[in-house]
């Protein structure tokens, strides 16, 4: 058994990888804008070519590890929870669920 975040997965191989509570809004995490140093002013000092990564790399980055720690496994289940457990409010699954 091996529990942790999808990215530590990466490398390893499972009989059987289970990815539980893929609710939309938590898988993938909403991204949110740098408030010291945003991505327009990334952007504009040159970006990735100098050092300074936007948010569409880092979605990248969690879709990549999503991806290989199913593939890590021979085969896969996924789940989400209908309602949220703590104040009952309805869940949706998440888009990398649905596909």
């Amino acid at each position: 058994v091996f529990v942790g975040p999808l990215g530590t997965a990466v490398g390893l191989a499972f009989d059987l990888v289970h990815a539980v509570g893929m609710v939309e809004g938590a898988v993938p995490p909403k991204s949110r804008d740098d408030p010291l140093v945003p991505d327009r002013d990334r952007r504009r000092a040159g970006g990735q070519a100098h050092g300074l990564p936007l948010q569409l790399a880092h979605r990248a980055e969690e879709r990549y590890d999503y991806l290989a720690a199913l593939a890590t496994g021979k085969s896969h289940v996924l789940s989400y929870p209908v309602s949220d457990p703590i104040c009952g409010r309805a869940q949706y699954p998440s888009r990398w669920f649905l596909e």
